[in-house]
């Protein structure tokens, strides 16, 4: 019990540790559609917030995130909203460390372990329903080892299948993920009903959503959309010069040197599955924490099957135990007092500060609207959340319409690919702004868009609002009114 203690403790600190101030800009939008949701206490049925795209018909999003978003933001504010962020990330490394402490049969080893694929995932943590995505693959393993070692599903099992890719389904589109990976750690000629038992629950929990068979769907649709258009960074293939990308090349260069002293560790099926996932995972950024933690559970699995075999690593187990020495040394109360300390410190941080406001136009959208600058606005992709938030009210219905945002399936492809050569300072930029056809343009001051309109005479610098531009056309560019 003390060990597990000190597990959870350890967890804790690993995922408070990768807990930064609230600024993903896609919050922003998950609270409107949210406060939207919970006004009509039903979901969309067309689009209301991108101008081009207005009136179509509107695909459930990761709604039950967005209903959640909403209420903490509209019952404690930033407060709420920083809190959850760490109360997502201590849920994560706790359920990451008890996952590889039931495949590694030690809680120290499960939690070490948890704690580095924490810390690779650190790049990609944030208050987004990715987050709910990586627990309940975490989930589906814990799942698929218990059912592996009993041989049968018992109803409890069912259930929990179900049940978590029930949640996974309605927050996030990577549910082919958690199919995957159950097929793999189940997969074997002498089990085929067992593994036809367990996709039927999977597609049962995946069918319990607005939107049959939604995640696939949209799982493949996002791939697909990764090689289209290159604002969407974070859809962007990984490249090795990303740090999380060297936490994933360390991960398998341990794993294929325990594949080197004894061969037969994983099955064939596991390493295709890996295989599936790391390629997945290069070919599009906010897949590389599904790597991250598949990868730490086939290390986790195939240490206890090392055996005898253990003393031919060297140097390597040499070092390990004498690690573990060192560590299993400090008292465990101390161990405790010190996370709980860390923990403290960091909540009175971000308690400080619990949003980031330099990553947003805050001063810049309260220029436009305190001067009721006129519409449309164009608005650069990171920036379309947080407008979409600000020129809603409290239920969620917008007063002004955003021309991009982050939504991939509410965005004009053509828009984005202007968008794209207006924000590179392509000659496209005067085709993105004709079709937008502003009254008002909101624009990072440093981005090459904002020096051409500044060069130019047909649109005026209002204000340069804490990173951000405001133009409206200048009065020289306005055609006369007849008198």
């Amino acid at each position: 019990m003390r060990q597990c203690l000190v597990a959870f403790c350890v967890a804790a600190f690993a995922g408070a540790y990768i807990c930064l101030a609230v600024s993903d800009s896609d919050i922003w939008l998950h609270i409107t559609i949210g406060r939207n949701i919970l006004a009509s206490g039903g979901l969309p049925t067309t689009e209301l917030w991108n101008r081009f795209s207005v009136g179509s018909d509107w695909l459930p999003y990761p709604w039950v995130f967005q209903i959640m978003s909403a209420g903490i933001w509209d019952a404690w504010g930033p407060t709420g909203l920083v809190l959850c962020k760490v109360i997502l990330g201590v849920l994560l490394a706790s359920v990451l460390a008890w996952t590889y402490s039931l495949l590694s049969s030690s809680v120290f080893t499960g939690t070490l372990i948890a704690v580095i694929t924490a810390f690779a995932a650190h790049a990609h943590f944030g208050l987004k329903p990715d987050v709910i995505a990586w627990i309940c693959f975490a989930l589906v393993i814990v799942l698929a080892h218990g059912v592996s070692k009993l041989q049968c599903i018992r109803f409890s099992s069912a259930v929990g299948v179900v049940g978590i890719f029930c949640l996974w389904s309605n927050s996030h589109p990577s549910t082919l993920f958690g199919l995957v990976c159950l097929i793999s750690l189940l997969g074997s000629q002498s089990r085929r009903r067992l593994i036809g038992s367990c996709i039927g629950l999977c597609f049962i929990g995946t069918l319990l959503t607005p939107v049959l068979f939604l995640g696939p769907h949209r799982i493949l649709s996002r791939f697909c959309e990764a090689f289209v258009h290159p604002s969407l960074f974070q859809l962007l293939p990984a490249s090795f010069d990303l740090y999380p990308v060297s936490f994933l090349l360390l991960q398998l260069a341990v794993l294929f040197t325990l594949l080197h002293y004894r061969s037969g560790l994983l099955s064939l099926r596991l390493l295709v599955a890996l295989t599936l996932f790391v390629i997945a995972g290069m070919s599009s950024m906010p897949l590389l924490p599904f790597a991250f933690i598949y990868t730490s559970a086939l290390i986790a699995k195939a240490l206890p099957q090392l055996g005898e075999s253990s003393g031919a690593l060297g140097n390597l187990t040499s070092a390990a135990l004498r690690f573990r020495q060192a560590v299993t040394r400090i008292p465990s109360a101390a161990a405790c007092a010190l996370c709980i300390l860390y923990l403290s410190g960091k909540a009175a941080g971000l308690l400080r500060e619990p949003i980031a406001q330099k990553v947003l136009p805050e001063a810049a959208v309260s220029f436009v609207l305190e001067n009721n600058l006129p519409d449309p606005v164009l608005n650069s992709f990171g920036d379309g959340p947080y407008l979409m938030f600000r020129f809603s009210d409290e239920r969620g219905v917008p007063s002004r319409l955003v021309s991009v945002d982050t939504r991939l399936e509410s965005n004009d492809a053509k828009i984005v690919a202007l968008h794209d050569g207006a924000s590179q300072g392509m000659s496209t930029w005067r085709e993105y702004v004709r079709r937008v056809n502003p009254g008002v343009i909101i624009w990072p001051t440093s981005s090459a868009l904002s020096t051409i309109l500044s060069a130019g005479t047909t649109w005026c610098r209002d204000t340069d609002a804490e990173g951000w531009s405001v133009f409206t056309k200048c009065k020289e560019a306005i055609p006369a009114v007849p008198q």
